[in-house]
């Protein structure tokens, strides 16, 4: 199942809401360290930094014609593949720096507007790698700001504790994290700079969806 920014961007503009949920941040109950570097000026996954350039090279692609290229997947180092939009882009791992292992598909999506990246987003592996997403990030970043669970409930009637955490920086940039979305199979760990958000949000209120292309 496909999902957008906007799916995480609007729990972070509802998070008020969340007081209902359990409150991990105050009872602890998570279990989780909170080292990291809570002072951290910018939001950065993956090596890709909010509010900078992006700094990764393109891909090695060959051109067969006009209209078919193709692209080899077995390169060593990370690179860039364009995405269908202007703006749009995929940060594709290389095989000597193979991401987590709760990290779903091969890449990285990134929005970069004005040659600034805004946007960068990563599925994750829903439920089943919730804590251990939280751990890592807790571990980079520090304690989070919000940390939140939701209970869920599939077709069958099952219920299940669903982690929800952000984190802001010194630039208004935050990352948001998702341990799983409406199939629970897939989680969402999102950074946006402070612009990037405030257009989803202008968006929304327009009427007009998602001002992402993610």
């Amino acid at each position: 199942m496909k999902f957008g920014l906007r799916s995480v961007l609007s729990s972070i503009a509802v998070i008020s809401l969340w007081v209902g949920h359990s409150a991990l941040a105050q009872s602890g109950s998570a279990n989780l360290p909170s080292s990291g570097d809570p002072k951290a000026i910018m939001a950065s996954l993956f090596g890709v930094d909010i509010g900078k350039p992006l700094a990764v090279p393109l891909c090695p692609v060959t051109q067969i014609n006009s209209v078919v290229s193709h692209f080899d997947p077995n390169h060593p180092h990370n690179c860039v593949l364009t995405g269908v939009d202007p703006g749009d882009y995929l940060v594709n791992f290389g095989l000597s720096e193979p991401p987590p292992a709760f990290v779903q598909h091969d890449g990285v999506k990134v929005t970069v507007r004005d040659g600034i990246v805004q946007a960068v987003r990563v599925e994750t592996d829903g439920l089943a790698d919730q804590i251990t997403v939280l751990s890592t990030l807790r571990d980079k970043f520090g304690k989070p700001a919000v940390l939140s669970s939701e209970k869920m409930g599939n077709l069958n009637g099952a219920t299940f504790d669903v982690l929800f955490a952000l984190w802001n920086f010194g630039d208004g940039s935050m990352i948001a994290f998702n341990g799983a979305l409406d199939n629970f199979g897939t989680g969402a760990i999102q950074a946006v700079s402070q612009s990037e958000h405030q257009r989803d949000l202008d968006a929304q209120k327009s009427g007009a969806g998602s001002g992402s292309h993610l």
